[in-house]
């Protein structure tokens, strides 16, 4: 009896130690940077090189408004425009058309708004997130081939991965108990998979400043949340081994100020709060409004090593970065009429620079 009695303690004791061990792996890991003082300052040519920059061919079927969203797959720009046509236009390298994929409307294959978009590079199709929270399936040349409902939280943003998808609430919405999270993962067929990071108490007013708060670093997922200026990296497959960054800002704009719009606009030369944030090969490249002045940082999430600066120059919208390039958009205009920088004209691009054409691609390299 004495025996039994000792081997049950003993077993006890090994199902705590090991339910103890699976908890702390599914912690968060967060690291605190401060960013209180700026060290210096830089300019925009000691950061990037323009490389060049290609026309987007302007017709009847590829015009189209800002560019929200980009990504390089096959030899071809993908290209989001969500607020004046709601499609993705696809573009060769010379900037010719080559077809667009989605479009507005009741009939098979349409939809009343779009949010965002990913490729599936594994199955070789195009998805794209629409409201509210459904997908389109379609294939690489546009046709539509499926639409299924993913859940009952409001999705603002998606990526995919070789091991499925990851969409993010970006702290946008009003949800029922079980669904108060900011990211939830789905396999390749979206079934779900996994929730992580909860959502602060307060409902938040603004969509997020940045160009992508969820992409695919190639080698993890790396989510920015805006609002609390933490930047969360999680394997493809693990979406709760998060190991998060969070930023000290001066003046970090207050839960109620992101809540209430008019308090924000009223104070916003008081607050910091990051413009633009994107993670090139473990290091995070953003810009930040410090108090009414511009701010570039440059931090390493392997190694801490950070560079923040003041920065009085343009800064460009990081779209996606691909082969060791990055890519931004700016309209003919700008370039025009842009006398202090230089931008060469693509050699291989079929279009002039037009002051009433179709959005410009620019490639940089960083420096």
């Amino acid at each position: 009896m004495k025996n039994n009695t000792q081997n049950i303690y003993v077993l006890l004791w090994i199902v705590i130690t090991l339910s103890s061990c699976t908890e702390k792996q599914d912690k968060a890991v967060q690291s605190t940077i401060s960013l209180k003082e700026v060290q210096g300052e830089t300019s925009h040519d000691e950061l990037f090189e323009i490389v060049d920059c290609t026309p987007m061919e302007a017709s009847s079927t590829s015009l189209m408004g800002d560019i929200d969203k980009m990504q390089v797959y096959q030899n071809k720009y993908y290209i989001l425009d969500k607020i004046t046509t709601k499609k993705v236009f696809v573009f060769n390298f010379d900037g010719s058309f080559s077809h667009s994929i989605g479009s507005i409307g009741s009939g098979p294959g349409e939809y009343i708004n779009i949010q965002d978009f990913t490729i599936d590079k594994e199955n070789e199709q195009i998805v794209l997130l629409t409201t509210p929270s459904l997908v389109y399936i379609y294939d690489m040349a546009g046709s539509f081939l499926h639409s299924k409902k993913i859940g009952d939280p409001l999705f603002w943003s998606i990526c995919s991965s070789p091991e499925g998808f990851v969409c993010s609430t970006n702290e946008k919405i009003f949800t029922e108990e079980g669904n108060t999270f900011q990211l939830f993962s789905f396999d390749k067929e979206f079934n779900l998979k996994g929730k992580n990071i909860s959502l602060p108490p307060e409902q938040i007013a603004f969509l997020p400043f940045i160009t992508n708060p969820l992409i695919d670093t190639k080698k993890e997922i790396a989510y920015f949340d805006n609002f609390t200026s933490t930047l969360s990296l999680f394997p493809y497959n693990a979406i709760q081994e998060i190991q998060s960054f969070h930023f000290e800002l001066n003046d970090a704009v207050p839960g109620e100020a992101w809540s209430n719009p008019q308090l924000f606009i009223n104070n916003q030369r008081n607050y910091s709060f990051f413009l633009e944030a994107y993670v090139i090969e473990s290091t995070l490249w953003a810009f930040i409004v410090n108090k009414g002045k511009i701010a570039f940082l440059k931090f390493n999430t392997e190694t801490g090593e950070k560079v923040f600066n003041d920065y009085q120059d343009y800064f460009p919208k990081i779209l996606t970065y691909d082969d060791g390039y990055f890519y931004s958009s700016l309209s003919p205009t700008s370039i025009l009429e842009g006398e202090d920088r230089q931008y060469p004209l693509n050699p291989s691009a079929i279009h002039p620079l037009e002051e009433d054409g179709n959005m410009v691609i620019v490639k940089y390299k960083l420096k």
